[in-house]
């Protein structure tokens, strides 16, 4: 008998750089579907980050974080993700010296570098 293959494949458009995310609100993209492939960060600091996204456009430390990354002092993380996380609203991220939601301590300049490959 003859088999249908079906396959679906999404282009990766886009690419995100930042070499010095804080706890002011970074937006990824534009507003709109963001869908995450790869993410990339890497914590230069000796102590313990946090990375935070948001499904949002804007994020203060009042709102809750979709996912939190911990980032352990001196560390580098690599995930590629076979099925794409995807944020409906926006994506943007913050990164903190504390776990916490509310916390809002910045991590010092250029502690954490993020690198994230998506499409919208």
């Amino acid at each position: 008998a003859d088999g249908v293959l079906l396959t679906h494949s999404i282009s990766v458009s886009s690419s995100y750089r930042n070499i010095d995310v804080n706890n002011r609100s970074k937006q990824v993209g534009t507003t709109g579907t963001i869908r995450i492939h790869n993410i990339a960060i890497f914590n230069r600091s000796g102590a313990e980050r946090y990375l935070k996204l948001y499904n949002s456009a804007s994020s203060t430390n009042a709102d809750t974080p979709m996912m939190v990354y911990v980032l352990y002092p001196q560390s580098q993380y690599t995930v590629n993700y076979s099925t794409p996380i995807e944020f409906s609203t926006a994506l943007c991220i913050r990164a903190t010296t504390g776990i916490a939601d509310t916390d809002s301590s910045s991590p010092s300049t250029n502690e954490i570098v993020v690198n994230i490959t998506f499409s919208q």
